[in-house]
């Protein structure tokens, strides 16, 4: 019933989007939208978890299913939602972006239209700095797992602050967008039949370093495919393995994506 729900909620979600239209364009690259334009992004990324967490022969790859939405403020900011699901872990971050370019600078000085040819710089450097865009932002963001099945029954709670830097480039429809953020982790509660096994409070908890390619398709509809590497003590997907925290892990993601 419970996975009924997940996928009903993901159909809602994308039958609106489709009901009041998306803005075209890359979903990663740094670009402000109109106020109240829409940008939706449907996903999935592959992570590779060390084997002295998963204590086997091999790794483990984790597939988590990801929606991404940007809503379109004044001023260059947005708001940026995602739901990150396994059905049995769930992540779900929210936090306002601000979008730096051309334009945002031309208009901090005053120069008005940077597109405009009276007030653009008319010099290869000038052209070249028209293809860069940067946004930065914070998310909040609130994880919960549960397995209930067998002899498990352990639930998860836990709340994460992501500060975050984009940097992008522009070439002809493709674009190349480089991401780092910082990852701390607020809380976090672990339980198995209702009594707490571990418990953390607020910590530093590692960062990660993103590269997303973008092409067209066709129409306004984009194909995303990113690389992310993580460096953290405690992957959130893998909950489940009663991690401890007492070192750093790199943890490879391939993440690829369409914009809807």
């Amino acid at each position: 019933m419970k996975r009924l729900i997940a996928v009903l909620m993901i159909v809602v979600a994308v039958s609106r989007s489709w009901a009041m239209g998306t803005d075209e364009g890359p979903m990663q690259f740094p670009r402000a939208l109109p106020s109240g334009a829409l940008r939706l992004n449907a996903g999935m990324a592959l992570g590779k978890v060390p084997k002295d967490i998963v204590e086997e022969m091999d790794t483990f790859r984790w597939p988590l299913f990801e929606l991404d939405a940007f809503i379109g403020l004044p001023k260059n900011f947005m708001i940026e939602a995602t739901l990150n699901t396994q059905v049995i872990t769930n992540h779900i971050r929210i936090g306002p972006k601000w979008v730096i370019n051309a334009q945002t600078v031309s208009d901090a000085f005053g120069n008005g239209d940077a597109s405009d040819s009276t007030t653009a710089p008319a010099t290869a450097l000038g052209v070249q700095l028209n293809r860069f865009s940067a946004m930065v932002g914070i998310d909040g963001a609130y994880m919960f797992g549960f397995m209930n099945s067998g002899a498990f029954d352990n639930t998860v709670k836990a709340a994460f602050l992501y500060p975050n830097a984009s940097l992008g480039f522009r070439f002809g429809d493709v674009t190349l967008t480089a991401k780092g953020e910082l990852n701390i982790l607020m809380s976090y509660t672990l339980t198995a039949e209702s009594v707490v096994t571990s418990s953390s409070g607020s910590m530093f908890n590692g960062g990660s370093l993103a590269l997303y390619l973008e092409q067209p398709l066709w129409k306004d509809q984009y194909l995303q495919i990113g690389f992310k590497q993580n460096f953290v003590q405690f992957y959130y997907p893998s909950w489940l393995l009663f991690p401890t925290f007492d070192r750093y892990y790199w943890v490879p993601e391939f993440v690829i994506g369409f914009r809807l």
